[in-house]
């Protein structure tokens, strides 16, 4: 699986913002993608998903509740 063939969405309450932050799920994990338009630069993070926290609508501002994130190498 490459990362940046995910499908990544953003949070309604996110849009417009200097840095498009944006989720996509798979695998098991949620994965971050954080692009600063201000200077290009897109750095991707990821989390654990545990089995039962299976909410992730972003159109609706909603993601799951997640531990730490890990930066992707």
């Amino acid at each position: 699986m490459k990362i940046m063939n995910l499908d990544f969405q953003m949070l309604q309450v996110d849009m417009g913002q200097i840095v498009d932050v944006s989720y996509a799920v798979a695998g098991g994990k949620i994965y971050r993608k954080c692009f600063d338009k201000g200077d290009g630069s897109i750095s991707y993070h990821w989390a654990e998903l545990d089995d039962d926290e299976t909410e992730f609508e972003p159109w609706n501002n909603l993601l799951p509740q997640i531990g730490k994130w890990q930066q992707v190498p």
